[in-house]
Parts: structure tokens; sequence; C-alpha cells
């Protein structure tokens, strides 16, 4: 799902039978659109009506089934009277659906972005015979056994080979990959599936040190089959859809560039992999932020830090129902402010609203607690060093939050910025760690280790 592609055919209202000639085209880093002339409404005007649910379509490749379209533009001319141009959220190569609710599916089969190299399988031999362009596998495996996911889902990884051609006809050659299959307890929307999947994708980003994406998706049911002579299987569905974990700068990182290789984890890989699983539901935008580094490499310094720094708050302020005061105390300190504006006015209202907040602690007593809490005193040479970063990290915060002149001489910048950066990414990395059931020697190491790559 990350080629480029441009497919003319025709395409209509999954409402109407009126087919109209037109152009699809994909590009998983800015959007999917299609070009038609005339309108999938009878308005004419088009933009008044600019949102629809489905389009279907038939090309020399297949059918397909377009979901949310939204109006973009339209001309017209002399020659070619109007043509409209839509933006496409969805696409659904390999069959034509009338409602959103066909969308679902018992089976979904995917494959990401440096998700080979994560887990390294064993060199497959293969034997290849230039003459009838034929190879034979010996290895071929799967990586462990079935996983149950959430009670409901289950996951099968497994390693495989194909034949692969070159622009030379007379060329070819033969390429391993690793994918997934998910299968459901029941008939799922193809949404939910989505989301278990970019869990997923999230995990593989967060071990390797490097953006993951979807690199295959595919879908499959028994209610969308096809006959093949006297046997009958079911269609594989391709999904395509543009989403901000694609960024072509992305390289295969080598096993030494893994923050979590595969092999600390291979032992309990199914409980770490559940355990990601609820982790992300709850934890799921410190992650996100831990992650966006990956996203681009050309974030400022100072975006990153800012990125950390939330990320670390966040991750607090949901794992922990910490306050500055306790909950009697605060509600005298604020009963007593209150009381200062007997009557409902807009300074009774600024005084709600600067309340609502005041007893959560601070960023100071946020890391205190996490590096308590988790024993992350050995991320530093000493107390003092401690002390030295805590202040680093709250000094450059403000400064770049609040903009406080006054700290200006106390933020960091520079390798200090860096440094800084660096410690805050590690020390939620080793509490999410924690909480993936792997051991806790293990983690000490690779959280040392990783510093320097964050």
């Amino acid at each position: 799902m990350i080629n480029k592609f441009e497919i003319e055919g025709k395409w209509s209202s999954a409402t109407k039978n009126d087919w109209i000639h037109g152009k699809l085209t994909f590009d998983p880093e800015t959007r999917i659109s299609i070009s038609i002339f005339g309108s999938f409404t009878e308005d004419p005007i088009p933009f008044r009506h600019h949102k629809i649910d489905l389009v279907v379509g038939k090309t020399p490749i297949g059918v397909f089934t377009l979901v949310d379209l939204d109006y973009r533009s339209f001309k017209s001319s002399r020659n070619f009277g109007t043509i409209t141009t839509y933006n496409v959220t969805f696409i659904f190569k390999g069959i034509q659906v009338k409602s959103k609710d066909d969308l679902i599916f018992h089976e979904a089969s995917f494959s990401t972005f440096n998700l080979g190299p994560w887990f390294n399988p064993p060199n497959m031999k293969i034997e290849h015979n230039f003459e009838d362009w034929s190879f034979k596998i010996e290895g071929r495996s799967t990586s462990m056994d079935d996983i149950i996911l959430n009670g409901d889902i289950t996951c099968n990884i497994y390693h495989d080979a194909s034949l692969k051609s070159e622009n030379d006809p007379n060329r070819h050659i033969v390429e391993q990959f690793t994918e997934l299959n998910l299968s459901y307890v029941s008939k799922e929307n193809w949404l939910r599936i989505w989301e278990d999947i970019k869990c997923f994708v999230t995990f593989i980003s967060f071990c390797t040190n490097e953006q993951s994406y979807p690199t295959k998706f595919e879908l499959k049911d028994n209610a969308f089959t096809e006959k093949i002579g006297s046997s009958t299987r079911n269609i594989p569905v391709e999904v395509y859809f543009p989403t901000t974990f694609f960024h072509s700068g992305s390289i295969h990182n080598n096993i030494m560039d893994h923050i979590i290789p595969y092999s600390i984890v291979e032992e309990n890989f199914d409980e770490v992999l559940n355990n990601w699983f609820v982790l992300y539901k709850t934890f799921h935008i410190p992650i996100n932020l831990i992650n966006s580094r990956l996203k681009s490499k050309r974030l400022f310094t100072e975006n990153r830090f800012l990125d950390a720094a939330h990320a670390v708050e966040v991750f607090h302020r949901l794992e922990s129902d910490m306050t500055k005061f306790s909950i009697e105390y605060f509600e005298k300190l604020k009963n007593a402010a209150m009381g200062a504006f007997p009557e409902p006015n807009k300074d009774r209202d600024w005084m709600e609203q600067l309340l609502r907040y005041a007893n959560e602690p601070n960023l100071r007593q946020r890391l205190k607690d996490l590096i308590s809490r988790y024993e992350l005193d050995f991320l530093f040479e000493d107390n003092k060093a401690k002390k030295n970063f805590i202040n680093m990290a709250i000094n450059t915060r403000n400064y770049f939050t609040h903009y406080d002149s006054s700290v200006k001489p106390l933020k960091a910048s520079g390798p200090e910025l860096i440094y800084t950066t660096r410690l805050l990414s590690a020390i939620l990395y080793a509490c999410i760690t924690a909480k993936l059931s792997i051991d806790k020697s293990k983690s000490r190491r690779i959280i040392q280790e990783m510093i320097g790559r964050l």
C-alpha cells in the first residue's frame, strides 16, 4: 500500500448505476483523489453536496470501492464539459459494496516497514533455477506458535519468499518477507482491525527506533469469494489510504540500531505483545509523542525536547492520581478562594478555571515521582546530576512554552539540550518497558545503551 498509482476506469455512486469515466490517483504521502467527467451528484454545483459515502469502480485491474469522498474542485471547458475532483479517504481494491456496514472482515494480513529486520528470521536456504525461473525454499517457517491477543484475535507471524521481477524482463530476484495474519473470533469493522494494526506498527517503531508503517494491508472474509475452476477462494481485499506513519526517507535499521531487539523479548513475546496492546489503549498519546521524532529527520531539537517533556508529563498524568495537596485540604483552599466571588460573574469564572488544575503536580514532582517509583537513579551519576537534570528540564520547558525570559540563562541549549531530550525519552522508555514484563536487568541495560541513539 505504499506504491503510487493512477488508474482510469468507470465510476458510480454506490446508490446509483450511472457510470462515469474518471481517474483514481493514490499517493501514500499526500492524498487520494479521483477526477471524473461530470459529478457524482445531480446538482449542477457539486460543492453543495460535498460529502459522498461510497463510490464503486470498474477498471482494467479490478473492481474498487472508495469510501468517504469530499469535494475538492471542479472546472469546466467548452471541449470536455465539467471535471470534478474529490478527495478520497480509503480505497478497497477487489470488492464492490453498497454500504459501509458491509466492510466487515474475519481476517487481516499485513506487513510493516522494518518488521523482517526486527524479527531477524533464520536464513532460509533458497535453491534458484535461472533457466525455468523457479526456486525452492527450505526453512520457510513461522516465528512462533499462534498468539491470542485481546482474547479474540489469533496472531500468526511467518516468513516466506517470493519471485520479484526487475525492469529487465530477463532478470528477477527472490525476495524474503515477513507477514502477520490476524484472525478474529467474529467479524469486525475494518476500522477496528486498522486500530489493531496501528497498535502493532507503533510497537515496531518503538522497538526499532525507526518509523514503521504498513507496506501491505489485506482483508478477507467468506462473504467475498470468487470461483477459480471448480474451487472457491476468499478474495483478498487490498486497502489503501494516506497515513502520517509513511515517510519516504525511512531506512531499514540493522539489529545494532534497535532499541529493544527481538532477542530481548523472544522468550515471553506473547506476554510482551499482549501487555503492549493493553498499554497502548491507555498510553497511546505519550507513546505517539515519543515516536514523533521518528517521523521526520528534520525536526528541530526544540521540537524533540517539547515532545519528550510533553510525553513524560502525559504519561504520569494518565498513570498516577498524585496531587500537590490532600483532597480535603485543597477543597478548603478552593472554597476560600471562590468565597471571594459570591456572585456568578466573569471574575468568578476566571478563578474557577484557574483552580481547575491547581492541585496537579508540577513537572518537577512528576519527574521525581517517576524516577523514584521506577528506580531510575541508574540513569544519573549521582544525586547532583539528577537534580541538575530536573532543573534543566523544567527551566527549558518553561522557557519554550511560556517564554519566561528570567530563566533564559538557565535553559538547555546545544549539546545540553540534546542530552536533556535524550534523558527525558529514556525515562519514558524505562517506564514503558517496565510495564511490558521485560526482564529488569535486560531493561536497564538496553536503556543505558540506547541513550545515545534517542
